[in-house]
């Protein structure tokens, strides 16, 4: 008698995606690939249900294609009878608790109490499924005691959209929950579907699994890389199965390549292009000490081609140039300006100054490069 739901969370529905420029709507066209692509896989694994542990929405005030879109996953859900659940999160909390919620459908169930008075029943071939959920609201306790496994017969699950903590300090916004994996366990249930860190993790005390994060469906910026999953959880005779499905559309990257060895900018460009794909948002930060300033808005536009969206942020470091001494020489605007910089750096300690330091004189090669003009005397 085996019971399966589907486990997602962080949507976040009308995301602005606006860290990757230019490509940000075809970001928002991956993100419902990724979000059909988890209705078909409830569809085609004929699950109980589909539990969405926050952050459904992006904000409390969804906008009209963020609202149009997550009502058609919904219809399809409801065409295939599958009942759907969930919470509001850090994102679209509507701050009032007390019924209130940032967007309405017939075939969605939102836990959105500080505590769970009553658990909802679904009714399943099987055995009755239990779900259990709550949210955070300014001001009260959430009472994560609620969510203790009731004695009726049957397979119980929890949702929350909470901080897995570890050690004895925490500071959180009035939105988080902070929870250890001791109190998840004392709960006794058989999963629980946690939401609001976006990189899917099975969580385990004692040697048990005792529930997941699921992970967020899209990446929203370049640093959640990684593969983008829901989770089958199939659970019979008290023993639990989690299944990672893959849903991502796009890859997102962000790496940091030290490029000290390359020999010039054509290794350089060879390099960043072994990493390249037509559905791959990268950025790369390239450091190491060189010699001469990298050429990288010329390096940027050639690579474009080759991915979704890219950014290349130059942190190496020109401080050691022998190159960069010889300008300083210069009887010339940038000479001077260049001598100038260096004099402050050869000064400056290591720290904070120092950076921002670095990063002027790349500026400033930078702007003479485009405006060469300005070298002159």
């Amino acid at each position: 008698m085996t019971v399966r739901v589907l486990h997602t969370a962080d949507w976040h529905l009308g995301a602005s995606f606006a860290v990757f420029g230019e490509a940000a709507a075809r970001r928002r066209e991956d993100q419902r690939g990724a979000l059909e692509r988890i209705v078909k896989h409830a569809d085609e694994r004929s699950v109980d249900a589909v539990l969405i542990a926050g952050d459904l929405f992006d904000s409390t005030r969804p906008d009209e294609p963020a609202r149009e879109t997550a009502k058609d996953l919904f219809d399809a859900l409801a065409i295939e009878g599958i009942p759907a659940f969930t919470l509001p999160g850090t994102h679209d909390h509507t701050a009032h608790g007390g019924g209130a919620v940032c967007w309405e459908h017939d075939n969605l169930v939102w836990f959105n109490r500080v505590q769970c008075d009553e658990p909802r029943l679904v009714e399943t071939e099987d055995e009755p499924l239990w779900l259990y959920g709550l949210t955070a609201v300014p001001g009260q306790r959430a009472e994560l005691d609620s969510l203790r496994r009731r004695e009726q017969e049957g397979v119980h699950i929890a949702m929350l959209h909470a901080s897995l903590i570890h050690g004895s300090y925490f500071t959180s916004a009035h939105k988080d929950i902070p929870v250890r994996a001791a109190d998840l366990a004392r709960l006794r249930l058989d999963y629980l579907a946690l939401g609001h860190y976006h990189g899917a993790a099975p969580i385990e005390y004692e040697g048990r699994l005792i529930g997941a994060y699921a992970g967020s469906p899209a990446a929203l910026r370049f640093g959640e890389m990684g593969p983008r999953t829901a989770y089958l959880v199939e659970i019979d005779d008290g023993a639990t199965k989690l299944t990672p499905l893959d849903v991502g559309v796009g890859q997102c990257l962000d790496l940091r390549l030290d490029v000290s060895a390359a020999e010039d900018d054509e290794a350089i460009v060879r390099l960043l292009a072994g990493h390249a794909g037509e559905d791959v948002y990268a950025r790369f930060r390239l450091s190491g000490l060189l010699d001469k300033p990298l050429a990288g808005e010329e390096l940027a536009a050639r690579l474009a081609p080759k991915f979704a969206h890219l950014v290349v942020v130059d942190e190496t470091d020109l401080s050691h140039s022998e190159w960069l001494r010889q300008v300083a020489g210069e009887p010339t605007v940038r000479g001077h300006a260049v001598g100038a910089l260096l004099a402050r750096l050869d000064a400056a300690p290591e720290g904070n100054e120092r950076r921002l330091l670095k990063r002027a004189l790349q500026e400033l090669l930078a702007a003479f490069d485009r405006h060469p003009l300005e070298r002159r005397t």
